[in-house]
């Protein structure tokens, strides 16, 4: 017959900052010790937002399963959206640069998680270890044309709009004045260009 499950849960961890080590003992009903598990290794995800529009992510490999780590999934959720499956890696490779500049419009925060994937258990049964969710926040930028041709039909530079990377704005005003400093055109909208 099937025997007891048994759940532990270890609150008292620190899983953002390290990785922790568990193993299970079995012992009689007096007191001797009859079964000893692996070592199993939390995952330990770090993730760095680079100011090129790049975040690094790296983690520790999962080690001491019966079968052998398969390969690891990565997953990502963008500015507080679900998380979805990003990419897959190797098993020796614990690292993974994610280009987010395709995502300028968010707020510029990005979430991970990593899955460890267990294949050849001599069990037939292959198990999935997973980290910790990791963030890295990409640094706001604005960008803002320091020349135009205002009215230019060649469709180069003929507008003036500031440009914003992982910005999340809240409230917006632009005004332009001409040299006298007269109020000639202003805006509450960032997507509104001056042409």
């Amino acid at each position: 017959g099937a025997g007891t499950t048994r759940v532990f849960d270890d609150l008292d961890v620190l899983t953002a900052t390290r990785s922790y080590l568990y193993r299970v003992i079995v012992e009689d009903s007096c007191g001797i010790p009859v079964l000893t598990s692996n070592q199993a290794t939390s995952i330990n995800l770090v993730a760095e937002a680079g100011v090129d529009g790049i975040n690094r992510l790296r983690w520790n490999g999962y080690v001491e399963w019966a079968g052998a780590v398969m390969h690891y999934d990565i997953y990502r959720s963008v500015a507080n959206e679900p998380f979805i499956l990003l990419a897959t890696n190797a098993s020796g490779n614990w690292e993974f640069n994610d280009d987010v500049n395709a995502f300028i419009g968010s707020n510029g925060k990005f979430c991970y998680y990593v899955e460890a994937y267990e294949g050849g258990n001599p069990s037939g049964i292959n198990a999935v270890s997973t980290s910790n969710i990791a963030c890295a926040v990409q640094p706001e930028a604005i960008w803002i044309p320091n020349a135009f041709i205002q009215g230019s039909g060649g469709g180069k530079n003929n507008y003036f709009k500031p440009v914003f990377a992982f910005v999340d704005v809240k409230g917006y005003e632009l005004i332009i004045y001409n040299r006298w400093g007269q109020e000639i055109w202003s805006s509450t909208d960032p997507e509104q260009p001056w042409f």
